[in-house]
């Protein structure tokens, strides 16, 4: 073959190969429309969708704050996550794949923190029995128990129950050991404002029967830190109530609830806490005052020594529990709305 054949043959080839091959250049891939990605892919649009609508259907005021506050933060994270999806489809193929994967990872971390949050907030509304007494055996257990009986004061146990008789001028009491003077625990960074200050409610179950030799004798005195006390008495045939008041002072209050019989067993309900203090007496509720927080001891029987008080205490089925509710002006506080 000569060189004018040779150079017909390149020519030839040239001709037949496709124009865009001879001059092949990058092309950058075309900007995707979110909206035909979204409908385009139902998988994508379906996993938007129900994270927003999961965390808008799970909101609670403990964990997340205030509702305007936190619809605005949903919105944000899904707007995010639908730019995030559209940058990765525009540059990387498969663009569905990329797209997903871009969603999983921005709407990841905002919902793992709002379920650790509502997590939290559910496991601080459970109440936790700390101290429960049912009187076993012919004695009281050292280890959860602590008695102090004057002159001529007598404690006993025997079938369930712990029997205390104090002569006027004399005491006898017995304290469970509750440890409510240890150090609470740290707040955990995840934990909403609410849940950091930590306020537990006590209530206090027990049931009891007395017999006065007295005018006076006292059934349970509980006392907080602050050094306010709570004492409830009873008289013959009605109850009394010594209580703070929201001045600081402390008064007595006459309970309108007549004693059926010294003989009968009384079932009585108090509860301690920042919203109030409270007292049922057979499932009657028949007292409320003011807060009397952070309980530091409870004392079933006589702590007077004076000759007014005096008298026998039987006591069986004691239950004594706490649980944590959050301040609801620090709920209120930790996300506030966004002023106009």
């Amino acid at each position: 073959m000569g060189p004018v054949d040779e150079a017909a043959t390149a020519v030839v080839m040239m001709a037949a190969l496709p124009a865009h091959t001879a001059h092949a250049a990058p092309q950058r891939p075309a900007v995707p429309d979110i909206g035909s990605l979204l409908v385009g892919s139902g998988g994508i649009a379906v996993l938007l969708l129900a994270s927003v609508a999961a965390r808008l259907m799970t909101y609670d005021a403990v964990a997340d704050g205030v509702f305007e506050s936190y619809v605005w933060s949903v919105a944000i994270a899904g707007l995010s996550a639908m730019v995030v999806a559209a940058l990765l489809a525009w540059q990387f193929t498969p663009a569905h794949l990329w797209a997903s994967a871009g969603l999983i990872l921005t709407l990841l971390p905002g919902d793992a923190w709002h379920y650790i949050r509502l997590w939290s907030a559910t496991q601080s509304a459970q109440a936790e029995v700390i101290f429960q007494g049912a009187f076993e055996g012919s004695f009281l257990d050292p280890t959860r128990w602590q008695t102090e009986l004057g002159r001529r004061a007598v404690l006993a146990v025997s079938e369930g129950r712990v029997r205390v008789q104090t002569p006027a001028g004399s005491i006898g009491w017995l304290e469970p050991l509750l440890g409510l003077e240890r150090t609470p625990s740290p707040p955990r960074p995840w934990q909403p404002a609410g849940l950091r200050e930590r306020q537990p409610d006590f209530t206090i179950e027990w049931e009891t029967r007395f017999r006065l030799a007295g005018e006076f004798y006292i059934l349970v005195e509980a006392l907080n830190r602050d050094g306010r006390q709570l004492l409830l008495q009873a008289r013959p045939g009605d109850w009394h109530l010594t209580h703070p008041t929201a001045d600081g002072k402390t008064v007595g209050s006459e309970i309108a609830d007549p004693i059926p019989g010294e003989s009968e067993w009384h079932k009585l309900v108090m509860d301690f806490g920042p919203s109030g203090t409270s007292l049922a007496i057979d499932g009657r509720d028949v007292w409320s005052g003011v807060p009397l927080e952070f309980l530091k001891r409870v004392r079933f029987g006589e702590t007077r020594t004076d000759d007014l008080h005096g008298g026998e205490m039987e006591v069986r089925r004691v239950r004594i529990s706490q649980i944590t509710r959050p301040d609801p002006v620090l709920v209120a506080s930790q996300n506030r709305a966004p002023k106009e």
